[in-house]
């Protein structure tokens, strides 16, 4: 199945640390998932406002311990989380 996976930015976060960056490159990286697509999403003016990724997973559960595992999350710069099952509608994913 595939879920989409969001942490929303605190409002006073617009970028992470830099020392996060290689640790969450290697979350991403890690073996047992695969990862679709991932990136930022921003605001009108620009602003990174969340951090989403479309990955697969056997479950809801796999899914938010990904989520639950990330950097970012542990560093307290996300506001919220939400992992949502991802049905495509339109085009594909190779």
């Amino acid at each position: 199945m595939l879920f989409a996976v969001i942490g929303f930015f605190k409002p006073d976060v617009d970028t992470a640390p830099p020392e996060l960056q290689a640790d969450l490159n290697e979350h991403f990286a890690q073996p047992t998932l695969r990862i679709a697509l991932a990136g930022y999403l921003r605001d009108r003016d620009g602003a990174r406002t969340a951090l989403m990724g479309l990955i697969e997973a056997e479950s809801f559960d796999r899914a938010e311990a990904f989520l639950h595992a990330s950097p970012y999350v542990h560093a307290g710069l996300y506001d919220r989380v939400e992992v949502l099952q991802f049905d495509v509608e339109v085009g594909r994913l190779a």
